[in-house]
């Protein structure tokens, strides 16, 4: 349903936005000085006064973990969609969240940026255990207002009267977006946490009450939502479940659904804004360090300007926020690093060249007109598919020969020239006075995958046993095998198997060491290195030690714990032993089942962003974390948690979302299974995977000799039971069983499988057959 506006309206709103935003050059302070000088595409430092106490603007973009000061700092940057510019006050208005809230503002007449209190009867909390700010705040400037949304509560500033009132109950809530359509004059959201009538639905307050607005394609859970004081329309983009999806409201009130994004769009990853000069919105990728704009009037993406790493000014792991100044031409940019805040007035001229989603060399998924409602566990989704860049991997070529359901194996090239990959997967036991005992075994046990870096087609994997040899093997694209033994040097230690640890993230090799003893508190701390000296065919790389421990010790001597990457969360996840009579409350709740049947927590789950000063404890999980599996999904944007563990919980699943929200799955077990009772998922001699086409959950089984599929990780059907060996033509020559030396696979259980993203290929590593190749027959057709 659109909005509408009338014509008188619309006069006064002109007429009030001319009397209240006078131009730049009528003012004389700091930032219409610096802002007039900024050339196209420079940045420049916005000097100013910080509050008593405070010596640089990231310090005031922190708040402390605890009450009382304790446990390190945490900053109030991360996963929100703006701050708010006031042309009329020139003022910017900005509040953060990390467990406590922090109300910024900065005036230009003063220079000088200040704390505003979120107090009184009618403030809203000024505490929130989890999460961040996400879109949840809007400003309405005309009408000196801002807008909080805290739970479904809003709330409303009055800046004239620097009181906080309560508005009541709202049709949104959680980690939603929103903005105030100034030329409507109305604050619009779109609903998109959790299931129920009112999912992906539109609503607008017009300052006294609510209006629904209809069902929206963008889904409101970690979305973005800006509106543009230059083009006079704002637009609603991405999100969890459809990251490339956008719709733009104009002036008039109208809806369009209009051409999606060449890459994924979240509150997350991206920082959605607009140029104060040509009207284009832009999106700041920050991990690829690149900006887009968006022409909302033809409909169009180019890219806009890429800084190489010399040049870009915010670091690494810069938290941002974007803050456009329309009266002054420029954008301010809040940011983690430097001292204070940065101008940048951009440059509106084409970049050399376009961007536009890659072609694969096999049939890629392209992205839907409408996106598809299709039915999980927590309540309908759209999804739209993703589009990956193709991969230099030879791999996909093979690929693109093979029919659906096709398995192949696929010939490489090894170190020492022989057939298989066992000669090299093997690692030698340190003998006690030095050197090597005349004694191997496998290296690659009890690990789920190699990790795959989609920039150069390569595989990588740590091979290890206790008090023994350490190895780093890659495949690279054109698939030549490498191997470099003791990559950090002599290391005898007791890592008993690589078990779910090694993470490759923007090109860099992170691995957590097992400790014993009372050292077991450093677990958590990684050695790290970068794969390009690899690549170029150096061996003598130096791992640095990096990161800090996480402080239990309560967990294995020996390394079966998990960790991985999540990149919608910039952390590391972390999975770890820890019994129930600790003193840290379970903070996920337990299921019905788990209730009924008196399961008791006995994991742990831990996350570290690179700019943390410590380990943030997440809650308790039903398995106990030995030998489990955290598996990222980039097309469900969550993470699986596959169980291990000794102890009666054996089986339990759970996953952690993006926005930090946790679901327990109870047990698990998939059809056809010779012991049902008896089986649960292990990372000994089983896998989990995805389809890296519509994001299904995969699971291999070299014991029951099947391969499972599954939309969400709990409901699990039969993809594959090999029961056709020896007959199919889709299976090798010579092929009559599922394993030895005559089957698919050989004798070993020691299997991983890695997707390659953008293709409908699994790519199966056995020390016996070496590389086998497999194109997935169909993708789970989702309900509708």
């Amino acid at each position: 349903m659109p909005l509408t506006v009338n014509r008188q309206q619309a006069a006064r709103t002109l007429l009030l936005a001319l009397a209240l935003c006078p131009a730049h050059a009528m003012h004389a302070h700091e930032l219409a000085e610096r802002a007039a000088a900024l050339a196209p595409g420079a940045f420049i430092e916005l000097p100013a006064a910080l509050p008593e106490g405070y010596s640089g603007f990231p310090q005031l973009a922190r708040v402390a973990r605890n009450a009382d000061g304790s446990g390190g700092t945490l900053d109030i940057l991360g996963w929100t969609d703006g701050g708010h510019w006031d042309p009329s006050r020139q003022q910017l208005y900005y509040m953060g969240l990390r467990k406590h809230k922090r109300f910024l503002r900065y005036d230009a007449e003063r220079n000088a940026w200040e704390i505003l209190p979120i107090a009184g009867e009618q403030a809203p909390p000024a505490y929130e255990a989890y999460g961040h700010m996400y879109g949840r705040t809007a400003l309405d400037w005309q009408g000196g207002h801002y807008y909080h949304l805290s739970g479904s509560t809003l709330y409303r500033y009055q800046i004239e009267g620097a009181r906080w009132e309560r508005l009541g109950s709202a049709p949104l809530k959680s980690y939603i977006a929103m903005d105030w359509h100034r030329d409507l004059g109305r604050l619009i959201g779109v609903q998109g946490a959790g299931g129920g009538s009112d999912h992906h639905q539109r609503h607008a307050f017009d300052g006294q009450q609510w209006t629904a607005l209809g069902a929206s394609p963008v889904h409101g859970y970690c979305a973005l939502a800006h509106y543009n004081g230059v083009s006079h329309d704002m637009l609603i983009a991405g999100g969890n479940q459809t990251p490339r999806v956008l719709e733009r409201i104009d002036a008039s009130g109208r809806i369009h659904r209009v051409a999606p994004a060449p890459f994924d769009l979240g509150v997350s990853s991206t920082s959605l804004t607009h140029d104060p000069v040509s009207g284009d919105y832009l999106v700041l990728r920050r991990d690829a360090r690149e900006l887009h704009a968006y022409d909302p009037e033809r409909d169009t993406w180019r890219l806009a300007r890429q800084w190489s790493a010399a040049e870009w000014p915010f670091g690494p792991h810069a938290q941002l926020v974007a803050v456009p100044m329309d009266d002054h031409g420029v954008i301010l940019w809040l940011n983690t690093v430097t001292e204070m805040p940065l101008l940048y007035r951009h440059d509106a001229r084409p970049a050399p060249r376009a961007v536009a989603p890659a072609a694969s060399a096999l049939p890629a998924p392209t992205v839907a007109e409408t996106p598809r409602l299709i039915k999980t566990g927590s309540g309908p989704r759209t999804e739209t598919p993703k589009v990956t860049p193709p991969s230099p991997s030879r791999l996909v070529e093979i690929g693109a020969e093979l029919r659906p359901g096709e398995w192949r194996y696929v010939a490489t090239q090894t170190p020492d020239g022989k057939r298989h990959a066992l000669n090299f997967m093997q690692v030698r036991f340190c003998a006690e006075d030095g050197g090597y005992m005349n004694r191997a075994t496998y290296g690659n046990g009890w690990m789920d995958s190699f990790e795959y870096d989609p920039a150069s087609g390569s595989f990588w994997a740590l091979l290890m046993r206790d008090r023994g040899e350490k190895k780093l093997v890659w495949l690279d694209a054109e698939l030549r095998w490498h191997v470099v033994s003791m990559p950090w040097g002599w290391d005898c230690s007791n890592n008993r198997r690589p078990f779910d640890r090694l993470m490759l993230v923007d090109g860099m090799l992170y691995w957590p060491p097992a400790y014993w003893g009372e050292k077991r508190r450093e677990v958590g701390r990684f050695r790290r290195a970068p794969i390009a000296p690899y690549l170029a065919g150096e061996t003598e790389v130096k791992w640095e030690d990096w990161g800090l421990g996480i402080g239990q010790t309560s967990i294995g001597q020996i390394g079966d714990y998990a960790f991985e990457w999540f990149p919608e969360q910039a952390a590391f996840i972390a999975v770890l032993p820890g019994s129930t009579k600790g003193r840290m409350p379970p903070l996920i709740e337990p299921t019905a089942e788990g209730l009924a049947k008196g399961k008791p927590f006995e994991g742990r789950l831990w996350s570290l962003r690179p700019d943390a000063t410590q380990w943030d404890y997440l809650g308790r999980l039903y398995t106990n974390g030995h030998r489990a599996r955290l598996l990222y999904n980039p097309l469900r944007h969550e993470i699986l948690i596959g169980p291990g563990g000794f102890s009666k919980n054996r089986g339990e699943f759970a996953k952690l979302f993006a926005n930090g929200e946790r679901e327990l799955l109870d047990r698990v077990t998939p059809p056809g299974v010779r012991d049902p009772l008896g089986f649960q998922y292990t990372i000994e001699n089983q896998v989990l995977s995805y389809d890296p086409v519509n994001g299904d959950y995969l699971w291999w089984s070299y014991d029951e000799q099947r391969l499972w599929r599954s939309a969400e990780g709990r409901e699990w059907r039969i993809e594959n039971d090999f029961s056709d060996l020896g007959r199919s033509a889709l299976y090798p020559r010579g092929v009559r069983d599922f394993s030895r030396q005559d089957g698919l696979f050989g004798a070993s259980s020691y299997i991983q499988i890695t997707p390659i993203p953008g293709t409908d290929l699994l790519v199966f590593f056995d020390p016996h057959k070496g590389v086998i190749l497999h194109r997935l027959a169909a993708h789970g057709e989702p309900e509708v």
